[in-house]
C-alpha cells in the first residue's frame, strides 16, 4: 500500500479498507459513519467510502490562499476547530471554528497550528512558537474571552504542513512529542546514498529540505527548503563544494525542477496570490516568470526535452489531472491524463517519448505508478505490482525508480509500440522518507551510479503521555479558572 491511503480497521481484527487518498492537511472523526478531511476546504466523507462533499469552505476574500487544515470535532458532532493555513505559511497559521451543518466559520486571533479541543470552557491549541496553550472561550458567540496562557513549551511541529504532534483525548489523556529545538520541527537532512540505499555521506544538514532533483549536468542539487517560520524556498547545493544557496525570495517556492538544459528552475510559487507555476534563471541572472496558473500549492511541473511541453499538475472532476501547454504554440492548457482518483508525479523519459505518473485510478485507494506515451498514441502500462508513487527514470530511459513506502523499486522497461516491464527490484532503504512533500524523497544522478534521499534529525525528541492531564490542570494552581 501507498503510504498516503487512509483506511479504516476494526479494533476486533477485520480487515483494513480504504477510505481516502491524497490526504495531506488532516483528518478527524464527526460520527462514527463520518470524516472530516481537509485542505484545501473541509469535506466529509463516509467511511463507506465514495466521494466527499465540501462542508466547510475557504474564505478567499477575507483570506486570499487560505487552506483548511487539522481539524478537530467536538462532542456535538457539528463544531469543528481547525487551521486557516496561509499563503505565508506558519507564522500566519491561525485557529478557526466552523459549523459542519451551515457551512459559516470564523478565524479567530489566535496565532496557533493545531486544535486540541475545547473544554472546561477553554479552547486549547499548539501556538506557532510550538507552546501548548488555552484560552478562555466562549463557545456560544464563538470569542475569545481572555488571554493566551502558555502551558507547555518546545512542542514539536512540522513546519511545512503547520502540524504539531499533540493530541488531546475527550478523557483528557494528552500526548506530544517535544524536544525539536525551539519546537520549529526536527530538521531534514540531503543524504548522498549508496547504490543499495546505506548511506554515504550527509551532503546538506542546514535545515528541513525535501523534493531533491539532481540537475542535468550532475554538479547541483535543487531542493525545498522550510524555514523555522514555515515559509518554503527553493535552494541549491554545489555538490563539489558544499555551498548552498537560495534562489527564490517572494511568497512560498515549491517543488522544484530543473530544465532540461540546466539553465532554469520551474516551481511551484503563490507570490501573486494564486498558486502558479514559474521559472527563473537558475543563476538568478533574470527574473522569474510566470508560466501558468495551477489549482494547488506544491505541485510541481517539468519540462519536455526540447523544451516546447510544459507538463504539469491541475485540478479535475475527481482530483489532480495532468495538463501540458505548448511554450511555443498558443500556451492554452489541455488536460492530458484525466482519469479518476487524480494523478500525481509527472515524469517525461529521457527521450521525450514516454510520461510516467501514479494514479488511484485502479479503485481501493491505492496509488499505482503508470507508463504511456507522451502526446502520442497507445494506453497505459501498469509497472508498479502493488502500491507505488514518485516516479523517476534513469538517465538511459531503461529503468524507472519508484517508492513504495520506504522500499525504492526499480522496474526494468522494454519500450516498443507499447512500454513493457521486464523485472522488478526492490532496494530497502530508511532514506526515502515519503509523505513529506509532492516531489519524490530521492534522485538519481544523470549518471545513474548516485542517489540522494533524505534523513531526520532526531535532535533528541522524545514521546510523552500524561493521563488524566486535565483533572492535574483543574487541580493546579495554573489551571482551569473556578476549578
Amino acid at each position: 500500500m501507498s503510504e498516503r491511503v487512509v483506511l479504516r480497521v476494526s479494533l476486533a481484527g477485520s480487515p483494513a479498507t480504504p477510505v481516502d487518498t491524497g490526504l495531506s492537511g488532516g483528518l478527524a472523526w464527526a460520527t462514527n459513519e463520518t470524516l472530516i478531511r481537509s485542505e484545501p476546504d473541509l469535506r466529509a466523507i463516509s467511511v463507506a467510502g465514495g466521494a466527499s462533499r465540501r462542508v466547510v469552505s475557504r474564505d478567499s476574500a477575507a483570506r486570499p490562499g487560505e487552506t483548511l487544515r487539522w481539524p478537530r470535532v467536538l462532542t456535538d458532532g457539528n463544531t469543528v476547530l481547525y487551521v486557516s493555513w496561509p499563503p505565508g505559511g506558519l507564522a500566519g497559521a491561525r485557529i478557526g471554528i466552523a459549523s459542519l451543518s451551515t457551512g459559516e466559520s470564523k478565524v479567530l486571533d489566535l496565532a496557533g497550528t493545531t486544535p486540541l479541543g475545547i473544554f472546561d470552557g477553554q479552547l486549547f491549541y499548539v501556538g506557532t512558537t510550538g507552546a501548548l496553550t488555552a484560552v478562555s472561550f466562549d463557545l456560544g458567540t464563538r470569542t475569545v474571552t481572555g488571554a493566551p496562557r502558555a502551558l507547555i513549551e518546545n512542542i514539536d511541529i512540522n513546519v511545512g504542513v503547520g502540524a504539531a504532534r499533540a493530541a488531546l483525548s475527550e478523557s483528557g489523556t494528552l500526548v506530544y512529542l517535544t524536544g525539536a529545538p525551539q519546537g520549529v520541527g526536527r530538521s531534514t537532512r540531503l543524504v548522498a546514498l549508496e547504490p543499495d540505499g546505506s548511506l554515504s555521506r550527509v551532503l546538506f544538514a542546514g535545515g528541513n529540505v525535501v523534493g531533491p532533483v539532481w540537475s542535468p549536468d550532475g554538479t547541483r542539487i535543487a531542493v525545498e527548503l522550510t524555514s523555522s517560520q514555515g515559509k518554503r524556498d527553493v535552494g541549491i547545493l554545489d555538490v563539489a563544494t558544499g555551498a548552498f544557496e537560495l534562489v527564490t525570495g517572494e511568497g512560498n517556492n515549491e517543488s522544484p525542477t530543473w530544465s532540461p538544459d540546466g539553465r532554469h528552475i520551474l516551481f511551484n510559487s503563490n507570490r501573486t496570490g494564486r498558486p502558479a507555476i514559474w521559472w527563473q534563471p537558475a543563476d538568478r541572472s533574470g527574473n522569474a516568470e510566470k508560466l501558468v496558473d495551477v489549482d494547488e500549492p506544491g505541485t510541481e511541473a517539468v519540462l519536455s526535452r526540447d523544451g516546447r511541453w510544459l507538463v504539469f499538475l491541475r485540478g479535475g472532476a475527481s482530483g489532480l489531472d495532468i495538463w501540458s501547454m505548448d511554450l511555443s504554440g498558443d500556451r492554452t492548457p489541455r488536460p492530458l491524463v484525466a482519469e479518476p482518483g487524480g494523478q500525481e508525479t509527472p515524469a517525461l523519459s529521457p527521450d521525450g517519448r514516454w510520461l510516467a505518473y501514479s494514479s488511484s485510478s485502479v479503485g481501493g485507494g491505492q496509488r499505482v505508478v503508470y507508463v504511456r506515451p507522451f502526446l502520442g498514441p497507445g494506453g497505459a502500462t501498469r509497472v508498479s505490482l502493488e502500491g507505488g508513487e514518485f516516479p523517476v527514470w534513469a538517465p538511459d530511459g531503461k529503468s524507472l525508480y519508484f517508492a513504495n513506502g520506504r522500499q525504492l523499486v526499480a522496474a526494468s522497461l522494454a519500450p516498443g509500440t507499447t512500454m513493457g516491464v521486464t523485472g522488478r527490484r526492490v532496494i530497502t532503504s530508511p532514506y526515502l522518507v515519503p509523505g513529506l512533500s509532492r516531489r519524490p524523497p530521492f534522485s538519481v544522478s544523470p549518471d545513474g551510479k548516485r542517489f540522494v534521499g533524505l534523513s531526520r534529525v532526531n535532535d533528541g525528541a522524545k514521546l510523552v503521555v500524561v493521563t488524566n492531564w486535565l483533572a492535574e490542570l483543574r487541580r493546579s494552581q495554573a489551571g482551569l479558572p473556578g476549578r
